[in-house]
Formats: structure tokens, sequence, C-alpha cells
């Protein structure tokens, strides 16, 4: 039983060291450039539970709404357009983009149904 457990020990001895080895140095308090966020511009308003958010690359965003089951778009003006609706008792949510293609997931996150569907953007 010893003889077992030793060379698991072992291999997380050396999992540990080479982590440490593997770690990048932090830069020093005065190298760190100064950041500035600036102030937050309200795009739109009004939305109930958006728990995910993507922006894609032509600066659209897409969140979920999930407990009303609503995925809806933002544009870059502001006009906001319901994209994907669930069925009742269904939500929406983990909002992805990829090559033009949006991602999301529809369920019922209590029962363990659950769907990935995907709109082109």
């Amino acid at each position: 039983m010893i003889r077992a457990v030793l060379p698991a020990v072992a291999s997380v001895g050396i999992l540990a060291a080479s982590v440490l080895v593997a770690t990048p140095a932090w830069a020093a308090e005065n190298d760190s450039p100064d950041v500035t966020a600036g102030n937050p511009v309200t795009r739109a308003e009004g939305f109930f539970t958006p728990l995910s958010l993507e922006i894609d690359r032509g600066q659209t965003a897409y969140l979920s709404q999930n407990f009303i089951g609503q995925l809806t778009r933002v544009a870059r003006d502001g006009t906001v357009t319901s994209v994907a609706s669930a069925p009742e008792g269904y939500e929406i949510g983990a909002v992805s983009s990829r090559k033009g293609v949006l991602y999301y997931y529809e369920g019922v996150q209590a029962q363990g149904i659950g769907t990935l569907k995907k709109l082109p953007e």
C-alpha cells in the first residue's frame, strides 16, 4: 500500500515544483502603467436578469435575459431587438459568437435539459 502511494505523492511534488518554476515574475510597482477606464456610456437599459453578454466584431452586443428566456441584440446606436425566445419555462444563457455565428444555451437547468443553439449574426 505504501509503495502505491509514494509514486502518486512524488508526481504531485514534481507537478507543484514545475508550476512554481513556470510562474511568471511580477513587475515592480513603478513599472505599471496608469490605466484610465473613462466614463461609462449607457447604450440600453431596462433588461431583466442579463446574465450573459457577448460583443461581436461589429460592436453589436448580445445579452441573455435568462429567467424570461430572451436573447437580445443591442446595436451600436442603442436599438434593441429580440433575436430569440425560449418556450415558457425555459431560459436562455451562455452567449458566445465565433466567425459570424452566435451560439447560446436554451434549457431548464433544474431538469437538466439543455440545447446548444446557433444563429447567424
